[in-house]
């Protein structure tokens, strides 16, 4: 649920309602006696900035925070490109954009602005902004203009933005109205189907990260944040992808510049995701004797397609049967894309790659409940499932993870049957070098004195990893009822969420970082809790997902 209020309702009466429990739950206290000694910028990988709102311009109103602005929509195949020369980006720098604020800001229409740069345009997700551009809020909650009795943990940070050029149909095997691409496409039957897609594999993802660096350089920063308050659910989660691997080569070449002296320390802010609570992870061992089973069930009224990738690590290809509720059973064989048919009508696709990457091999499968047939749903029944059975050769076994991809919304949600909270993180999470995020509710502090995570945050372990290395997210912080500014208004809107708690850390680090660029960071493991006295906790998670204070 979005709440909003408008800066004359909340006025100086009532600035203990925005988000000062949750900045002094970091330690962020009244920035007014603000001492800088050290120049911070925080760049934004996201969707939609209002350039106009009071909280992302200076304080006189007349000039713009942001120092750097890349729509990648501009020139959407550039930012696709995998090797990007990022001294060539065509973006504004601050100069133009301070006149384009000016100009809208004295003339008292946002139209010409909106013409250059329209927050509310190419925003991700099917319903498209709700409540306030995505962006908007968490450039705002991390390092906002004091407003209206609204404050940041770091309004002196300078801002760079990237406005992603990620939608939809760049991520997900559907085309710009919603429909399967799958559908009557010819599918090979030796190799995978080319049409798969995949969050953590988009280019435009690592160029971003990129760019935000390179521009922090030229502005000459001491230090760096970089908010990834974005991610999706589905992929091996070993941090070898595409995105991942650009972020830890980011963030592995810039600290190697910092300690070198030639460039910005940079912390690379990440979130664990909000798929804790969507019964959308299954985890097991499968034995030839004792094979491993679940159901992937789906809603009769679900609109949208439907994916869910299984990874798993054996010596020998996975025997996996799926069977559909009317008992049809087809065999994913090992090499093979095939058509998943009910009365000779196609309702999704399905592959099957043996050590697709590295040691780990691969199932993608894809449904699209409107085209699931009467015969699948049992009288008036309004689910109905896809069953799954997996085994491997004698004397062999196969630790195997399955992940349903991101679809936000009750109607549209699909959920696995048993299900596991734990490994249910972000699919950028798994990036090395960056420092992972979940939510805590702040306002609860159980006797033990550890904030509540929400129910929604999603948990570690680390799938394929073992030991301390395993243990993210690193950090929980405040992420339930942050205020944050609503676009297009000169008002606030309230979210809940781990990007919120990736926008407050981002903050409360820019913040020391500004004070101190040599300041102690959280510790990228074990897991931690940041409390006021910006010290560290450590706790853990068991199987269950419950949260404990670790020896």
């Amino acid at each position: 649920m979005v709440l909003e209020a408008t800066a004359a309702h909340y006025g100086e009466t009532q600035h203990n309602r925005f988000n000062e429990a949750a900045l002094t739950s970091l330690g962020v206290h009244n920035t007014d006696d603000f001492e800088m000694t050290s120049r911070v910028a925080i760049g934004f990988v996201d969707y939609g900035f209002d350039l106009l709102h009071p909280c992302l311009r200076t304080a006189s109103g007349e000039a713009s925070r942001f120092r750097n602005l890349w729509d990648q929509n501009r020139g959407p195949e550039a930012a696709r490109t995998s090797k990007l020369d990022v001294a060539m980006v065509d973006d504004w720098p601050g100069v133009v954009l301070d006149a384009a604020v000016n100009l809208a800001a004295t003339s008292g229409s946002r139209r010409t602005l909106d013409a250059l740069y329209d927050p509310h345009a190419n925003n991700c997700g099917r319903d498209g902004t709700i409540g306030a551009a995505h962006g908007t809020l968490m450039a705002s909650i991390a390092a906002g203009t004091a407003f209206a009795g609204f404050r940041s943990a770091a309004p002196h940070a300078d801002l760079i933005g990237v406005q992603l050029a990620l939608l939809d149909s760049d991520w997900k095997e559907e085309d710009g109205r919603g429909q399967p691409t799958w559908l009557n496409a010819e599918l090979p039957s030796d190799t995978p189907w080319n049409g798969w897609r995949s969050y953590d594999n988009a280019p435009q993802i690592g160029n971003a990260v990129r760019y935000i660096y390179d521009r922090a350089c030229k502005l000459a920063v001491d230090a760096l944040v970089i908010n990834l308050s974005i991610g999706a659910w589905a992929g091996a989660h070993d941090g070898l992808s595409a995105a991942e691997q650009a972020i830890a080569d980011l963030a592995a070449e810039a600290d190697a510049a910092w300690t070198a002296g030639r460039g910005p320390r940079t912390v690379v802010v990440a979130g664990a995701g909000n798929a804790g609570a969507d019964e959308g992870h299954w985890t097991g061992i499968a034995t030839h004797a004792e094979p491993q089973m679940f159901d992937w069930i789906m809603q009769r009224d679900d609109p949208t397609q439907n994916k869910l990738e299984i990874w798993y690590e054996a010596n020998d290809p996975l025997e996996v049967e799926l069977t559909l509720s009317n008992g049809t059973t087809l065999g994913l064989i090992s090499g093979t894309t095939r058509e998943i048919l009910i009365e000779d009508a196609r309702i999704g696709i399905a592959d099957h790659t043996f050590k697709a990457r590295g040691r780990l091999s691969r199932l993608r499968i894809l449904a699209h409940p409107p085209l699931f047939p009467a015969v699948l749903f049992d009288g008036a029944s309004a689910i109905t499932s896809l069953s799954f059975r997996m085994r491997v050769a004698p004397g062999h076994s196969a630790t195997a993870h399955a992940w349903i991809e991101r679809d936000d919304g009750m109607r549209e949600r699909s959920w696995l049957s048993p299900s596991h909270p734990t490994s249910s993180l972000c699919c950028l999470a798994s990036a090395s070098g960056a420092l992972v995020i979940a939510g805590c509710d702040h306002h609860c502090q159980p006797e033990a004195g550890w904030p509540a995570m929400l129910p929604a945050s999603s948990l570690g372990p680390l799938p394929w990893s073992e030991g301390v290395a395993a243990r993210i997210p690193h950090v929980t912080a405040p992420a339930a009822s942050i205020w944050g500014a609503k676009s297009k208004s000169r008002g606030f809107a309230q979210t809940t969420g781990t990007s919120a708690a990736v926008a407050m850390t981002s903050g409360a680090l820019a913040n020391a970082l500004a004070r101190d660029p040599n300041a102690k960071l959280p510790p990228q493991q074990p897991f931690a809790t940041w409390n006021s006295r910006f010290g560290f906790g450590l706790f853990s998670i068991d199987d269950t997902g419950a949260v404990g204070v670790s020896a």
